[in-house]
């Protein structure tokens, strides 16, 4: 692909990842858990990972992209260092894993990346353990998460 045309094709799963963002900021939260995602923008990270054309250096221009523009779309700048942080960690995991495993699995790992980065972060910031006790949720929660976003991936993939 081309440099203009990769850069166009960047931009606009940029923008449909931050349209999952914002769809997945309409649904009610599912769990008493804070913060417990689907992670609908993840599939767009996938598609980039295991689509011929593109490689992890897209996967994280877009990530950094979509978690940019979400917090100044959001207004919430606080959340840009813990969705940055495990952003980026969720798809370095996933870059390295995507020759040797299938979408879901690459997902659920790069699922878990991200809240235990998520959790680090936390720990770092409030300067105390306490947030661990979220831990056995966000990790139930990210296998959950990571196994619905790479089955869904699976599809879209075989159908393209």
């Amino acid at each position: 692909m081309s440099k203009p045309k990769n850069i166009v094709v960047l931009a606009l799963l940029t923008a449909v990842s931050l349209i999952l963002f914002a769809v997945e900021l309409q649904i009610p939260p599912i769990t008493p858990i804070p913060h417990i995602k689907i992670g609908l923008a993840n599939t767009v990270t996938l598609f980039i990972l295991y689509k011929k054309g593109f490689g992890g250096a897209d996967a994280v221009f877009v990530v950094i992209a979509r978690v940019l523009l979400a917090s100044l779309v959001t207004g919430s700048l606080f959340s840009l260092l813990f969705s940055f942080s495990g952003g980026i960690v969720a798809v370095l995991v996933m870059t390295s894993l995507k020759k040797l495993f299938p979408p879901p699995v690459t997902s659920v790992a790069g699922a878990l990346a991200h809240n235990l980065m998520q959790v680090a972060v936390a720990v770092f910031i409030y300067g105390g353990f306490g947030v661990l006790i979220y831990l056995p949720a966000l990790v139930l929660g990210g296998i959950i998460a990571g196994l619905l976003t790479g089955f869904t991936m699976t599809i879209i993939l075989s159908r393209l």
